[in-house]
């Protein structure tokens, strides 16, 4: 009994200070790396550099019947908007992303989050990154949600990013716990996005949109998902079924007219004031582009592009502009292409490479290093003297027609961010212009391998400088030690403005940024910060220039591979010094290595080329080296170096770090194809295990990759004895991630035994039920063999689980299976509504009453009911459910003669011990020290309560005198 006070009153304490706290404690090293896992990209910044749109245009949308209905709907629901190239989607969907967050009659009852996809921004260009991105943006609002990414964190480590269907069952547990309203999800040019991992997201739509609704009835959330792409999408992804849900601006332009007029009469006006037009001219302005417009403002933004950086300014010079502009993009960007002149067209095509190999947008200051730097730079001072002065006014003058450039900092130009002025630009350029027959057009034209080439060659020559001889982290270090900044602006946290979020949010759920950097100042992310303020082309050359190089490794002239050799030869400063930040940056699992030899480069980043020198030559025969490049090779799903690397004999079953192999690691980040190719090797050992004893098939199934478990299958990886550390099989695993067709696949191997227990005795119906994993739980209840109240070693049933962690629903469901033992107690005596009260989980508590549990004032080992425990967290309406049910005797005692009343009041619980005395707890009952809950309550200096209860007793007194 005195284990049971103590532990008692440490809860009661430990959530007391909890609730004092909740609002300013700093992120746990776990969350930290959760949240930097979440946010990838900068995608408040992305957002921000979208033209302002000009006043009043987009507003159509708001009286749309398509969107009403969309907007009104009280079930999950999809709206599909299609549009052609440059009819303004992406400003639409900033407008309303913005709208739905102001306005007051949504803001207060919902919760708006974003996504732009972006084929030109890399880490903008798969649904993964639309996952991670919105519930980097959930979190970030709800702090407390953050337990939900640590448990999956802790057990999937940093393979979560790129499982999408474990991100996709995180997103829905989030959703479903998060405040009550709907949840609206606007996700921008889905189109943009690449095809696999696109159709996941748009097939988990689908499945969540078009399912039952009481497949999440505990949730009093909708999901309202509004995504936008070219009517084209429709060819390459089957959404018939969305038709009666889709919004066509092309087959509507009446739609966008209001728009078109706004926007020309806006940008007139200001042409007008720029050159002193007077009213004749501004009215032809207005009247001839509206008539040529054709509703579309990428045509409309680049006549006026031209108009505005016109060198003359006379009507007849803008009619001129005007009737020579073409009516379609193609025939206008050959115009662009034409029209750069033979002295500019070297530069021409040098920027052009830039933007198209580019990774993410480019600042200024760095277009301008990677399009001056050459072989004769020596250091970095050198680069910096040969700068354009001002490379806007140089990119504007050679290629102004294709760049967009947006100010992103007031204070410092030099942050700008440059991009080519549309998708379409990227398609041309790399595609039709290659084909066209004119030669002034493809002679411009830039072939994917030649951009990456571009790209590659200036990171490659700025990170083999002077500077970066010498190891630069050691003089950030000592920087850090002499001077102490206090401003940690450049972490990547810091990226989404959460006071713009909206939402129905608590002051104390709020994410201010203050509490997110205590206790985060990691040492290497500062001197990273440091270093990136320093060398200002260090970051995105750094962490981009293997990637660009492995795309044209096979193009590359002499001099650049040498360059490459230079750059990875190892030991040396230069190599350390990017790999170093490439490492830190990218947060990769591991302890950055003492030595990482450059064949394991190589194989990293998927040189192949590079990697087949090294091998061939004669003194290399380092067997080992050969087996940890090949775990590289398949932690990182560098293809062509598995091969090669199989090729030249290296062990596809040796060990690497925490003992993976190149099979279990590929299988845990879901390669499917590195799968494959291993499993394609007669000497690969399906079977194999790697870290916790896991096998491959156990780690594919715990992260959800259905294709990487199929092909384990066929190759014969079942085995009845494949049990890890815990004594998980690989169906433990599935169904801890609520992987329902992975389980599905499992339970039809055969022999497989489905009431296979763990350590601790449990199952995996166990572990369905109590971390409420409902779709694989009913699959599990489908299987003739399921024991339903297999205990575990305390003795605990599945109903004693799901009611323990409050999973409602999952207790109606096993409330309704014939052949469930209500009545189940565990050893301590305990039944499912002791554990339901003990949690507070109210819900779950009326759902057992509801379904005649029975057991609501059954005593327990200790001499605990279910009302005492429902006192053990502060929950008055756990407390009014059980006493609903006048099944329960208010005074009982314990062992130590306390009652509810008295233990209430001990906790200092007003609202409980209000409630107690309105169902008539006796006053006057005392424990075994003689005190009463009045005395308890002022020893205990719970001076409300006992100023409460005195008052009472008073009553009662002048009750009693007055009968």
């Amino acid at each position: 009994m005195k284990r049971l006070t103590r532990t008692a009153l440490l809860n009661r304490e430990m959530a007391m200070k909890a609730d004092r706290t909740s609002s300013n404690q700093s992120l746990s090293e776990t969350e930290r790396s959760c949240m930097v896992l979440l946010n990838s990209i900068y995608l408040a910044e992305y957002k921000a550099q979208l033209p302002t749109p000009v006043q009043g245009t987009c507003s159509w949308i708001l009286s749309h019947p398509a969107y009403l209905a969309w907007l009104t709907a009280e079930e999950t629901k999809l709206l599909w908007i299609t549009g052609e190239p440059g009819c303004g989607k992406t400003m639409l969907s900033a407008y309303l992303t913005d709208h739905l967050r102001l306005d007051r009659a949504t803001s207060a009852k919902s919760q708006v989050f974003f996504f732009f996809c972006d084929d030109k921004v890399k880490s903008q260009r798969d649904a993964n990154a639309i996952l991670r991105a919105i519930l980097y943006q959930i979190v970030q609002q709800r702090r407390k949600l953050i337990k939900y990414v640590k448990t999956r964190f802790e057990l999937d480590g940093p393979s979560l990013a790129n499982s999408f269907p474990a991100l996709w069952e995180l997103f829905l547990k989030i959703i479903t716990d998060s405040t009550s309203g709907a949840v609206r999800i606007i996700v921008d040019a889905i189109d943009e996005c690449e095809v696999k991992t696109r159709n996941s997201f748009l097939n988990a739509i689908m499945r969540l949109v078009n399912e039952p609704q009481d497949v999440h009835p505990q949730s009093q959330n909708c999901i309202k998902f509004l995504i936008t792409s070219r009517p084209s999408l429709g060819n390459s992804y089957n959404l018939t079924g969305l038709m009666k849900n889709r919004l066509p601006i092309e087959q509507d332009q009446g739609n966008v007219i209001e728009d078109v007029k706004l926007v020309i009469r806006s940008k007139v006006g200001e042409i007008a004031n720029k050159f002193h037009c007077d009213d004749d001219t501004r009215s032809y302005l207005e009247r001839v582009l509206y008539s040529r417009s054709d509703q579309s403002f990428l045509w409309l933004n680049m006549v006026l592009h031209s108009l505005e950086t016109s060198p003359k300014a006379s009507k007849r010079d803008f009619e001129r502009i005007i009737d020579t502009f073409p009516q379609n993009l193609e025939a206008t960007y050959n115009r662009f292409l034409r029209g750069i002149s033979f002295g500019d067209r070297e530069d021409a095509g040098k920027i052009l490479r830039l933007l198209i190999g580019s990774s993410r947008h480019l600042t200024l200051v760095e277009i301008n290093t990677a399009f001056t730097i050459d072989q004769d730079h020596k250091s970095v001072a050198d680069v910096v003297n040969d700068l354009q002065i001002s490379i806007s006014s140089t990119l504007q003058n050679v290629v102004g027609s294709f760049v967009r450039i947006r100010e992103m900092n007031q204070i410092s130009h030099e942050d700008s961010k440059v991009s080519l002025i549309h998708q379409s630009a990227k398609e041309y350029l790399t595609d039709l212009a290659l084909r066209s027959p004119d030669g002034s057009v493809q002679s411009l034209a830039v072939p994917l391998s030649d951009a990456a080439l571009g790209m590659s060659q200036a990171c490659i020559q700025y990170l083999l400088l002077e500077e970066f001889q010498l190891d630069i982290f050691a003089s950030e270090r000592t920087s850090l030690e002499t001077n102490s900044p206090n401003s940690y602006h450049s972490l990547p946290y810091a990226d989404f403005d959460a006071m713009a979020s909206g939402g129905p949010l608590d002051p104390d759920d709020h994410l201010g940024l203050n509490n997110f950097f205590k206790d985060s100042r990691d040492l290497d992310e500062e001197q990273c910060t440091l270093i990136a303020q320093k060398y200002r082309f260090f970051d995105y050359a750094a962490t981009h220039w293997a990637e660009h190089y492995s795309l044209c490794e096979d193009i590359a002239t002499k001099s650049v591979r040498e360059a490459v050799s230079r750059l990875t030869t190892t030991p040396s400063y230069v190599l350390t010094n990017w790999l170093k930040y490439y490492w830190i940056k990218n947060n990769i699992e591991y302890s950055f290595p003492d030595t990482f030899e450059t064949i394991e480069v190589a194989a990293f980043f998927n040189l192949a080329m590079l990697l087949s020198e090294i091998i061939k030559k004669a003194e290399f025969d380092n067997d080992a080296r050969k087996h940890q490049a090949l775990f590289w090779a398949a932690r990182m799903s560098s293809l062509k170096c598995i091969k090669v690397l199989l090729q030249h004999g290296a062990n596809p079953n040796g060990i690497g770090i925490d003992r993976q192999t190149p099979l279990t690691i590929s299988a845990q980040y879901g390669h499917v194809d590195a799968v494959q190719m291993l499993l394609n090797e007669p000497c690969t050992d399906v079977t194999s295990k790697g870290k916790s004893g896991r096998s491959a098939l156990s780690f594919a199934a715990g992260n959800g990759h259905l294709e990487v478990v199929e092909a384990l299958l066929e190759y014969g990886a079942f085995r009845i004895d494949d049990q890890d550390n815990a004594r998980w099989t690989p169906l433990f695993w599935a169904v801890s991630g609520d992987h329902e067709s992975i389980v599905q696949l499992l339970l039809k191997q055969p022999l497989i035994n489905i009431n296979q227990v763990d350590k601790h005795g449990r199952s995996v119906l166990s572990w369905a039920a109590g971390e409420g994993a409902r779709r694989a739980l009913k699959v599990l209840l489908r299987h003739p063999s399921i024991d339903l109240n297999l205990r575990d070693v305390e003795g605990h049933s599945p109903l004693l689980w799901a009611a323990r962690n409050g999973q409602s629903e999952v207790v109606s469901t096993l409330m309704h299976k014939t052949g469930i033992d209500k009545a189940a107690k565990d050893k301590d005596l305990r039944n499912a509504i002791s554990w339901a009260c003990q949690g507070g989980h109210t819900n779950t508590l009326r759902t057992l009453l509801k379904n005649e549990c029975g057991g609501e004032d059954d005593v327990d080992i200790d001499a605990w009911t279910p009302l005492l425990w429902a006192l053990f967290v502060r929950s008055p309406a756990t407390v009014e459910a059980l006493l609903s049910t006048r099944r329960v005797q208010i005074d009982r005692q314990d062992s130590y003669g306390r009652t509810a009343l008295i233990w209430a009041a001990s906790y200092g619980y007003l609202d409980v011990v209000q409630l107690l005395v309105s169902w008539k707890a006796s006053l006057l009952i005392k424990n075994q020290g003689g005190y009463t809950a009045a005395n308890v309550a002022r020893m205990e200096g719970q001076t409300e309560v006992w100023e409460f209860l005195e008052a009472q007793q008073g009553k009662e007194v002048e009750t009693s005198v007055d009968e």
